[in-house]
């Protein structure tokens, strides 16, 4: 987990100037790094880039790329998007880790600023514009993608990414974000639903975890094998609304592969190759 044993990694590429990229998608240890290291980084020019795999570049980048969109196309700012998607991938062992260490950690960090530092301007100022989510909390029909959707996990994290891009890139002063993940049928949504659910009371009873964790669930350091990797992919479907009446916009993007591991690799690489390579007067920040 990050939160764990990032912070040092952080620290130390700050105070030497050294490019920073992850694959981590928690949030709140994120937004913990941003109000301690931020000022700092500007100083030395370092960047620091969180979140750079399957948390949370798909919908990241849709947002952006459907901002551009409706601003070159109809000059309206982004006002509400939706995202609909669909998967086929299991978390691995380090993914549970994480996710149970942030479930029973007692985070210790009082921010310095008195808002979310995720919505933290290039000033080191708190940012104007304003992400709300209205993302799905159970299971529903959509009529939009015309199938069945229940609650994404990761929702809440692509929200945070979302909000601090917004932030960033002003892409809607006042954006709303939806995301839900869509199901073949009625009673594969209501069978993922209750899957969700009944991890999460494990997660709440720490014995029943703890046999879990020591028989049942997959190690921290084992990954998906090559077969499940081969047979994963992911598929967001976007719908995006200007502040003008009639400015709308769609779009998917696909990846072939296992998006947790697989393409989380690719982007990883990318993002540092990014870093390391463009002049540093032409990155941002």
């Amino acid at each position: 987990p990050f939160n764990l044993h990032g912070t040092p990694v952080v620290k130390y590429c700050v105070n030497y100037g050294t490019h920073y990229a992850d694959i981590t998608g928690e949030v709140t240890w994120v937004r913990e790094t941003i109000d301690r290291f931020d000022t700092i980084a500007k100083e030395t020019g370092s960047r620091i880039v969180h979140c750079c795999g399957h948390d949370c570049v798909p919908w990241d980048l849709m947002v952006m790329l459907a901002a551009k969109k409706l601003k070159s196309e109809f000059g309206s700012d982004l006002e509400k998007i939706e995202m609909y998607d669909r998967l086929v991938s299991a978390p691995s062992g380090g993914t549970l880790a994480t996710v149970f260490s942030l479930v029973y950690a007692e985070s210790k960090y009082e921010p310095s600023v008195s808002y979310n530092p995720m919505i933290m301007t290039h000033k080191h100022e708190k940012g104007w514009a304003h992400t709300a989510f209205t993302g799905l909390k159970s299971v529903a029909y959509s009529s939009v993608e015309k199938a069945w959707t229940t609650m994404f996990v990761m929702a809440r994290a692509n929200l945070e990414v979302v909000r601090r891009s917004n932030a960033l890139n002003n892409y809607g002063e006042k954006l709303s974000y939806y995301e839900a993940q869509v199901h073949s049928s009625m009673p594969v949504a209501l069978m993922h639903f209750f899957r969700v659910l009944t991890f999460g009371a494990i997660i709440a009873c720490p014995p029943i975890l703890a046999l879990m964790q020591k028989y049942v669930l997959p190690q921290p350091g084992s990954g998906s094998s090559a077969k499940a990797m081969d047979n994963g992919w992911l598929e967001v479907s976007c719908h995006a609304q200007g502040t003008k009446k009639d400015a709308h916009v769609h779009g998917k993007l696909y990846f072939k592969t296992d998006p947790g591991y697989r393409d989380t690799a690719r982007m990883l690489v990318e993002a540092g190759l990014t870093l390391a390579l463009t002049e540093p007067a032409k990155l941002p920040g």
